[in-house]
């Protein structure tokens, strides 16, 4: 094979490496195994896996995605059968000259791209990921022990903690970083913790018991009454239960309903029995309509996602907290002023502005890490929105200090519901969030010359 000490080798895994293989563009370097791998101390530009079993495939493929070579090209060779995970974990199947093509490919966009591969966090790894290979998508895999029914294997692996990767991929997806892309599945989950093992039973829909069975009926024309066919029978002649009129000729005594089931508890007979899902994990049960319903989707890069990996902006712990309604702080002012000025015409306009400054972020991060208040902020901003209306107006001025313009509420009756936002939010270590929560009522407040500028700078300097 030709090589070229100006290129990082190919790296290719089989136990019996076939001597036709020949590579003009690059180095390529049998190994048996992971362990013969690492004993080499490669720097590969990229793997291709010639030969193995579905186990050793999803071995081989995994220990990929979690070393410091994860975000390489890894190919298996076109003549293998991939399971599902595999597939989720590899970039596809490939010829020799195909998974050296790839490589250089994504080699040259690493190099412009020109990050620290060492450095990068949880999201920026999983851009990172992306970005180097164009039109890839994170494929999920449905798995019978996953809480959701279905995991991403590949953002299991670069995260390194899967007990995570759900809410860090809805963060990034409510960032638009990524998107979805290729519907899969759509699940059902139960709302008191998340779990889609879900399991349907009937009951019946008076008492609620389990105790139904499916059972002809008869009603008896003289008294209406309905019931079981064999509370009707007696002896060798039909006779109505309530009444004791005999039945002998269908359509004239009695007819049969369509009701098909009985309750051995309560009698109750009814057509069709109510239908709950109980969760297999906290044993709650619900409604099926009621239940949260879930788009399963592959999942890609967008551009803003594209932008912000080059921009060097991924991992903005503060974006957690643009919530729906966000805007500028300049048409935040503007709304603000229109809304003082209102009030001189319509003093029945009331509105608070609030100031929501979290005083401790940079330290907690520098201790627990980007992820771990990434987190915390993110859940922040899940309770913002269960109490935020669609009226509700917020923007950040900097990172650490946001916004609320809530029309037609005072302080009193909101005051009490945002400081619960932000109780009993602590990170694994015992470190709480400090928040500072300042509020302005207008027009209990303000002044008719009163600006949006010098009320924001007004909660800014009380203590």
């Amino acid at each position: 094979m030709s090589s070229s000490s100006s290129l990082l080798p190919l790296v290719l895994f089989a136990a019996n490496p076939a001597t036709s293989l020949r590579a003009e563009q690059a180095t390529v370097v049998n190994c048996n195994d992971w362990a013969d791998f690492l004993a080499r101390k490669l720097d590969p530009m990229g793997f291709l896996i010639c030969d193995g079993t579905v186990a050793q495939i999803e071995s081989l493929a995994e220990q990929i995605r979690t070393s410091e070579h994860r975000h390489r090209l890894a190919y298996a060779s076109t003549e293998l059968t991939l399971s599902a995970l595999a597939s989720a974990m590899l970039d596809g199947p490939a010829s020799i000259e195909h998974a050296i093509t790839g490589c250089l490919h994504s080699d040259g966009l690493r190099r412009v791209l020109g990050r620290n591969e060492v450095e990068l966090d949880y999201d920026e790894r999983l851009l990172y990921h992306l970005f180097l290979r164009e039109h890839s998508e994170l494929t999920p895999v449905r798995d019978r022990q996953a809480t959701r029914l279905y995991r991403y294997p590949l953002a299991d692996a670069l995260a390194g903690s899967p007990d995570e990767v759900d809410d860090w991929l809805a963060a990034l997806t409510r960032r638009r970083l990524i998107e979805p892309a290729k519907l899969f599945d759509r699940t059902r989950h139960c709302r008191s913790c998340g779990s889609a093992h879900l399991h349907y039973i009937d009951l019946c829909p008076q008492c609620e018991s389990l105790e139904i069975r499916k059972s002809p009926s008869l009603h008896c024309f003289t008294c209406g009454h309905v019931g079981a066919q064999e509370n009707f029978l007696a002896g060798e002649v039909m006779r109505c239960p309530k009444c004791s009129t005999t039945l002998r000729h269908i359509g004239v005594d009695y007819d049969r309903p369509l009701t098909q089931y009985a309750c051995g508890r309560c009698h109750h007979v009814f057509i069709e029995p109510s239908v709950f899902a109980r969760c297999l994990d906290c044993d709650t049960n619900s409604d099926p309509g009621q239940l949260e319903v879930n788009q399963v989707s592959s999942l890609r890069l967008t551009v803003q996602g594209r932008a912000a990996l080059r921009a060097g902006q991924a991992q903005e712990f503060f974006a957690a907290l643009d919530i729906p309604n966000y805007v500028a702080p300049n048409f935040f002012r503007h709304l603000v002023d229109w809304a003082l000025v209102s009030q001189q015409r319509h003093p029945d306009l009331e509105f608070i502005l609030v100031l929501v400054e979290f005083t401790n972020v940079r330290e907690m991060i520098g201790t627990y890490g980007g992820a771990q208040v990434y987190q915390l902020l993110d859940e922040v901003s899940r309770r913002l929105r269960g109490q935020l209306r669609h009226s509700d107006v917020s923007t950040r001025t900097t990172e650490e200090r946001l916004w609320l313009f809530l029309p037609f509420t005072t302080a009193g009756r909101v005051g009490v519901r945002l400081r619960k936002v932000f109780e009993a939010l602590t990170l694994p270590g015992g470190s709480s969030l400090e928040v500072h929560l300042r509020i302005v009522e207008a027009p209990r407040e303000t002044t008719p010359d009163s600006k949006c500028e010098q009320l924001m700078e007004r909660l800014q300097e009380a203590s």
